[in-house]
């Protein structure tokens, strides 16, 4: 692709982008997050990779989650990473920023200042809780049986790795 991505096509990237993450923001209870994919690039003055967000992008009063694209909607991420940025009200005068043409205003947010979503620890978490249901004899939710029965399945490959290992 050579051309300038319309609007249009940036939308459906966007929401074809936003698929590869449904899962995650199912686990963190978020119904429509605001999600934003970006170009990760160095502004000129500044250093470090930046992404750069509209003022209206920014002023909702809510977390954003983005992940690095290129300027085609495509991710340049092969882990696919998701970042969020936590909802800062004072974003305007903490941040560089530029004027653009046809009065936006982008602001520069440091890449590094981004939280990674690592969703290891929630499944961690998730894992403690469904154990100690089954301790406390409690109703398992499906996400618990769902981690029961890859906890049991992964049993099982260790249990016939140590069979093996026994024969040797």
């Amino acid at each position: 692709m050579t051309k300038k991505i319309t609007p249009k096509e940036r939308k459906e990237a966007t929401a074809r982008l936003k698929l590869h993450h449904e899962d995650t923001f199912k686990k963190l209870n978020l119904e429509d997050p605001a999600y934003i994919p970006k170009m990760a690039y160095v502004p000129a003055e500044l250093s470090g990779l930046h992404i750069g967000f509209f003022t209206s992008e920014l002023e909702g009063g809510v977390d954003v989650y983005t992940e690095k694209v290129s300027r085609y909607m495509e991710s340049e991420d092969p882990s696919r990473t998701l970042y969020k940025w936590k909802y800062n009200p004072h974003f305007k005068s903490e941040y560089a920023s530029e004027a653009i043409t046809g009065g936006s205003i982008r602001h520069f947010i440091p890449l590094d200042e981004l939280e990674i979503v690592d969703m290891s620890q929630y499944d961690v978490e998730k894992i403690s809780t469904t154990f100690l249901d089954v301790e406390l004899n409690k109703e398992v939710t499906q996400e618990g049986q769902y981690w029961l029965e890859k906890i049991a399945k992964a049993l099982e490959r260790i249990a016939i790795k140590l069979e093996n290992t026994d024969k040797l």
